[in-house]
């Protein structure tokens, strides 16, 4: 009997994922947990096991095209088993609302319904928002002229995908025009669809068409036009839901970093073993939430729910945007268990190897730009998290304390907190016992 093998859904954010590479192909034998493809999710790259033995059947959907989470992408079968010649009751369209894991295909299923079509935008200048294309979709449009500006994408988040684009095909083959409007269309990125020509009746000219750019020329050009890559997608998706969503409000204050920093020197001196200031964050915020577990919350529908484990995430920069990869129970590992797990994440995550577990679950963010020179700075919330550490420079400033001055090394740090889930106190309270850590690092 025939298998459907669906895109799944890994991770709480991933809407979409990308076909990067097929390990094999059809005719291919393969066993239960051989890879089968390498996806591309909103996170990472990672490598996708075969649920059962049996022989690829049917490849549906081929490398570099992205699909939405549930999507019909292959078909896994006996040696015997024959692939229908009708095979649109098994592309994507009859899977999408399937539930996220492989089952055994239907021995019929109904036929798929015709895809929307895209309707045209205004007859306007690309406009300087960038556009989230499918790679189906982009090489299709290169090859037939299609100016993917004047589409309105149907796909996940408005992206256009390849429905999109066979949509204004059918549609353009009821217009009249010539084929030098057609050309100036594709080339100031504007839809013939929403192009009237001059006179009634006459097909659409090429003078319709620098008509219409000209009337709606965006006042500054665009030097170029990046489409968003998954990852940007979501870091879009998920701080503009967070502003949107959880009444933010700030802490800042000055940490006194000298007892933490010999602290620091006695350990690395010790061994073999290097502590970061990073290490001690963790170990800090892990400490704090310890002892206000109701900071270790997360605000839902109806309630606020507490958390049972303290894990520590920890923002890593990539190339296209940063990763967040968590700590868990940090409140029970040592430094040198934090240190090392995390050099080992932040390593996963520059290479794009992360798996959900190793990124999801956090209790609160710690975010340092400190590095980059930044003194301080007011992070935005990581849902559904009620917290996140901003972490500044740390630099020698002068200090007036107990009627003396002197030169101390003191942390730029700042707190953003979710109202809905702690008050001012309870944030306040918080911030003082990772400060009170770090400046008594005894117990670190």
């Amino acid at each position: 009997m025939l298998k459907q093998v669906l895109l799944p859904r890994l991770g709480q954010t991933m809407e979409e994922g990308t076909i990067e590479k097929w390990h094999k192909g059809e005719g291919d034998a393969i066993r239960k947990g051989e890879i089968l493809y390498e996806l591309t999710t909103d996170k990472a790259t990672l490598e996708v096991e075969s649920f059962t033995d049996g022989v690829v059947k049917k490849i549906l959907v081929p490398e570099g095209t992205a699909v939405p989470v549930n999507e019909l992408i292959a078909l896994i079968g006996d040696e015997q088993d024959e692939v229908p010649a009708d095979l649109d009751a098994y592309r994507p369209q009859a899977a999408a609302s399937a539930p996220p894991q492989e089952t055994d295909a239907p021995a019929q299923a109904a036929p798929p319904q015709a895809p929307a079509l895209s309707e045209p935008a205004a007859a306007v200048a690309p406009s300087p928002t960038r556009l989230s294309v499918s790679p189906r979709a982009r090489k299709i449009a290169k090859e037939q002229s299609v100016p993917l500006a004047g589409l309105r994408g149907t796909g996940p988040g408005g992206r256009i995908v390849e429905r999109d684009v066979l949509g204004y095909l059918e549609k353009l083959a009821e217009l009249r025009y010539t084929p030098a409007a057609r050309a100036a269309a594709y080339e100031a990125g504007i839809s013939l669809l929403a192009v009237q020509p001059s006179e009634t009746g006459r097909r659409i000219s090429k003078a319709d068409v620098l008509h219409a750019a000209q009337a709606a020329a965006p006042p500054q050009q665009v030097a170029e036009r990046l489409a968003l890559s998954p990852m940007r997608q979501t870091i879009a998706r998920r701080m503009s839901e967070s502003k949107r969503t959880a009444p933010h409000f700030y802490l800042v204050g000055d940490v006194m970093m000298r007892k933490a920093l010999e602290k620091r020197e006695q350990i690395n001196a010790s061994g073999d073993l290097r502590i970061t200031i990073t290490d001690l964050l963790i170990r800090a915020a892990a400490l704090a939430l310890e002892k206000h577990p109701a900071v270790n919350a997360r605000f839902e529908a109806d309630s606020v729910a507490v958390n049972s484990q303290i894990n520590i995430g920890v923002a890593v920069a990539v190339e296209d945007g940063l990763f967040v990869p968590v700590i868990k129970n940090a409140a029970a590992k040592d430094l040198p268990q934090i240190s090392a797990e995390l050099k080992s994440l932040a390593q996963a995550a520059r290479e794009g190897k992360l798996i959900p577990e190793q990124y999801e679950g956090g209790s609160i963010t710690i975010s340092n730009l400190g590095t980059f020179g930044v003194d301080y700075f007011l992070p935005i919330i990581n849902p559904p998290e009620a917290c996140i550490l901003g972490i500044g420079r740390l630099a020698e400033q002068v200090v007036a304390q107990d009627g003396a001055i002197r030169i101390e090394p003191v942390l730029k740090v700042s707190l953003s907190t979710d109202h809905r889930v702690v008050d001012g106190a309870g944030a306040a309270r918080f911030y003082q016992t990772f400060r009170a850590v770090l400046e008594e690092p005894g117990g670190l």
